[in-house]
């Protein structure tokens, strides 16, 4: 089985869900879906880091990434989306919605919204790896409740 194949689980005990639909990240490195199986936490993990992931939540201790990503206005204890990494969102997805690709540049009535793809009721964090642009259609359409 590959680090990348649904159902992985690496030596720390980290169980990879699978392929979450982000690119355009560190090397066009795709972002993967990963569960502790310890704690039960859910977390986003670089392609080429599924094998040696740490569960944030367990291990508290930031990795190179996450201080990288706080410098770039990312935040992993708040909510908040600054008018930084909102702009880097909108910026990596083109300005258009990932799920209908509408986009004001062809449609002046389309709203963009910035979305958590793992909810932050869930455990989502606030980085831009779990950030993608929607249209308020497509937004609102979705819930947290599954």
């Amino acid at each position: 089985m590959k680090t990348t194949d649904a159902g992985y689980i690496n030596k720390n005990n980290q169980k990879n869900l699978g392929y979450r639909g982000i690119s355009e990240t560190h090397n066009n490195q795709k972002f993967f879906e990963m569960e502790c199986l310890d704690c039960g936490h859910k977390y986003m993990a670089n392609g080429c880091d599924v094998w040696l992931r740490k569960c944030p939540q367990c291990n508290p201790t930031k990795t190179s990434k996450e201080k990288q990503l706080a410098k770039q206005g990312a935040t992993t204890k708040s909510r908040r989306i600054s008018n930084k990494l909102r702009y880097q969102v909108l910026k990596r997805d083109n300005f258009k919605c990932c799920a209908c690709g509408a986009s004001p540049a062809k449609d002046p009535t389309v709203e963009l919204h910035i979305d958590h793809i793992i909810p932050w009721s869930k455990g989502g964090e606030t980085t831009l790896e779990n950030l993608q642009t929607l249209c308020s259609r497509c937004n609102i359409g979705k819930s947290d409740f599954e």
